[in-house]
């Protein structure tokens, strides 16, 4: 697949396989991918960190990049990240190193 887009900001391979993640993918989805942009809709969340809620990386770090999580637990309280079967919690806590 090629993009080509007139400002060189492409999206991330994280975005495109969740897109195609989607069965069927619905008319705006298909738009979106013929123009290379991501919908209001499916912002770029990153790899999943968290699988038993869904919560990717790019979410995670916003959360701590605009200080409103501290810790491991911050990150539970508001996102759910890490609060269930705990198998992501190591990788929560290599995102505020």
């Amino acid at each position: 697949m090629v993009f080509i887009a007139p400002n060189h900001e492409l999206p991330t391979r994280t975005w495109l396989s969740n897109l195609f993640s989607e069965s069927p993918l619905s008319d705006e989805a298909r738009s979106n991918l013929l123009a290379v942009k991501l919908g209001a809709d499916k912002l770029d969340v990153g790899a999943l960190v968290c699988a038993c809620f869904g919560i990717g990386e790019n979410t995670i770090k916003d959360a701590i990049t605009c200080g409103a999580a501290k810790s491991v637990e911050d990150i539970g309280k508001q996102l759910k990240a890490g609060t269930n079967c705990g198998s992501c919690i190591p990788e929560i806590k290599k995102l505020f190193e």
